[in-house]
């Protein structure tokens, strides 16, 4: 087997995290995390399935509600367990129960 290897791009990347809760200790219980890089590509931990999907809007389901991103040009790269990558552009992003 070959070895493995990581290519990171040398452009400086802009990264928001958002999540449930913002205490160090309550992390173990979070409710799902978003992470941002930039406005072209986002990863949600606690995922619980893909609602509705389109090219310009998703809608995730969570442990208790939903979350609806619209953009451009979405195309999901990664879902493994509960955790979903999406590449394209980041508009808006919404919360509801």
């Amino acid at each position: 087997m070959g070895n493995k290897f990581k290519i990171e791009s040398k452009l400086k990347k802009e990264r928001w995290l958002l999540s449930t809760k913002n205490t160090i200790e309550s992390n173990l219980n979070e409710e799902f995390h978003i992470e941002l890089a930039g406005k072209h590509e986002f990863t949600l931990e606690g995922c619980r399935g893909v609602y509705e999907y389109r090219n310009d809007y998703i809608k995730l389901r969570l442990k208790n509600g939903f979350t609806v991103i619209t953009g451009h040009n979405f195309d999901i790269i990664n879902f493994e367990g509960n955790t979903i990558t999406v590449k394209g552009k980041v508009l808006s992003i919404e919360f509801s129960e």
